[in-house]
């Protein structure tokens, strides 16, 4: 039973890292392609938001340019998957590292 927690651990860490990373990398095309969409807006009210995405990065995004909240999910699913996975793989490896050190 340990030895597959530890190849559970093994795999999962790994793959957690990527999934995150994927996160990053889709949060990043996102506002690259959706930002577009901000020169709807008046040069004064622009200005707020230009502040907002500033100080948020990506939040800000999600509420002035409508499109980008469908491509968002996916990003989302992948880093709370790649979170959950990584976090997983740290409580297998845990009980394993505890023993190791008491011997």
């Amino acid at each position: 039973m340990q030895n597959t927690l530890f190849l559970l651990a093994i795999i999962f860490i790994p793959l957690g890292i990527f999934l995150m990373g994927f996160a990053v990398l889709w949060q990043m095309y996102i506002m690259f392609t959706e930002t577009y969409t901000l020169n709807r807006y008046p040069s004064e009210r622009l200005v707020w938001v230009v502040a907002s995405l500033f100080f948020s990065f990506s939040l800000a995004v999600y509420y002035f340019c409508p499109n980008a909240r469908k491509k968002g999910k996916w990003g989302i699913i992948a880093g709370f998957l790649g979170l959950f996975l990584f976090l997983i793989a740290k409580l297998y490896l845990l009980p394993m590292v505890h023993s190791m050190a008491t011997t």
